[in-house]
């Protein structure tokens, strides 16, 4: 596993999950987030939203925003 991931509630029913990594994913690590996203889902209906890479710390609250604004979109233009 070439990744790290931290999930936060930030409201009720709002979770969002950071992921650490020092490389870029491969395919096996991307299946295995989905894979990660789909069990920890239980059933539920889920609207997932990422965001570019960022290298800082600082940078969170605009990977939040891009994240947020992307999963919008999938909602609203589906």
């Amino acid at each position: 596993m070439a990744f790290s991931i931290d999930s936060l509630e930030i409201q009720n029913g709002l979770h969002v999950c950071i992921l650490y990594s020092t490389k870029q994913l491969s395919d096996s690590d991307r299946n295995e987030i989905g894979d990660r996203i789909r069990i920890s889902a239980n059933g539920m209906i889920l609207h997932v939203g990422t965001s570019s890479p960022y290298n800082d710390t600082a940078k969170l609250r605009q990977a939040y925003l891009d994240a947020k604004l992307a999963c919008g979109v999938g909602i609203y233009n589906a």
